[in-house]
């Protein structure tokens, strides 16, 4: 067990947090079913974010709080899917209960059934804008940047993220259009606002042929930025609240309703009512002007 190396946290701070989570996950293992590698795993995240994201002490008494477990359920993992949230937390709490960390009577914050994917406000965007550029390895900053430049500049998914070349951006004097491979192949005009990290990541002369993203170690392409997201340090945006801030982008340009589906590569949007509470009104001396049909693109 303790020659497992974790791929979500870095090196360094695992060499530093690795004894105390693998004896915290062996004394869980008489009471569990599941395997000591997916407890590292999930320990491994958890315990590498209370120490060096919040900053606690590396004391069992601490880490194994039900409180913090919880904090880190709500604020530490936001990019993680509803289940997943809900599993990691499941074996967090048995390895607490193994620890005999004393939490009775404190209650979990309700995780509630699915994940809304409201838009980033211009000063989150801003801050993930650091979190790219602050990664640890080159590597990282690239993706994070990728991250951004995709799902917030062009409304990619993550399958699609992780399929696009070089050859698939295009550049012109008109601005930059990037080619969507999968299943619903498509044309996307990147945001403006994103041009010059986009030239920036192709004036280091990644290999045509090969993926922006660099080498695809799973099959699954549906969970690469998820997967990415929580081997980075600082809180990482996910990927469907960065493509609904690439919509409401494009709402409040007043662009083409019809274009905007076709950019999004699909026939309806989910939860449209709700992205629409973000989208800036029309002015009131605008208003009448715009329903009758009469403003001018």
């Amino acid at each position: 067990m303790r020659d497992t190396k974790p791929k979500q946290v870095d090196p360094e701070r695992w060499a530093h947090i690795r004894a105390f989570v693998t004896d915290s996950v062996a004394l869980t293992l008489p009471q569990s079913q599941r395997t000591a590698r997916l407890y590292t795993s999930t320990a491994a995240i958890y315990v590498a974010w209370v120490v060096f994201e919040r900053g606690y002490p590396l004391k069992a008494s601490i880490v194994w709080r039900r409180d913090v477990i919880d904090e880190w359920v709500q604020e530490g993992a936001p990019h993680l899917t509803v289940v997943t949230r809900r599993n990691y937390r499941t074996s967090l709490s048995r390895i607490a209960e193994a620890v005999a960390v004393d939490s009775s009577g404190m209650e979990f914050t309700r995780i509630p059934k699915e994940n809304t994917a409201f838009p980033y406000s211009r000063a989150e965007m801003l801050v993930f804008r650091d979190w790219a550029t602050g990664q640890t390895t080159p590597l990282k900053v690239r993706r994070g940047m990728l991250m951004l430049i995709l799902c917030a500049g062009a409304g990619l998914t993550s399958s699609e993220v992780a399929l696009v070349r070089p050859e698939d951006v295009h550049v012109s004097s008109a601005g930059i259009l990037v080619d969507v491979r999968g299943r619903n192949p498509r044309a996307v005009p990147l945001l403006a606002e994103w041009d010059a990290w986009m030239l920036a990541l192709l004036g280091q002369k990644p290999p045509a042929g090969k993926p922006l993203w660099g080498e695809l170690r799973t099959k699954n392409k549906s969970r690469i930025l998820s997967t990415f997201t929580m081997g980075t340090v600082g809180n990482a945006p996910r990927g469907d609240r960065l493509r609904n801030t690439w919509l409401i982008a494009l709402m409040n340009a007043r662009a083409p309703m019809r274009e905007v589906f076709q950019a999004a590569g699909v026939r309806k949007l989910e939860n449209l009512g709700v992205i629409l509470d973000f989208a800036t009104p029309v002015p009131p001396d605008e208003y009448l002007a715009a329903l009758r049909g009469v403003v001018s693109r």
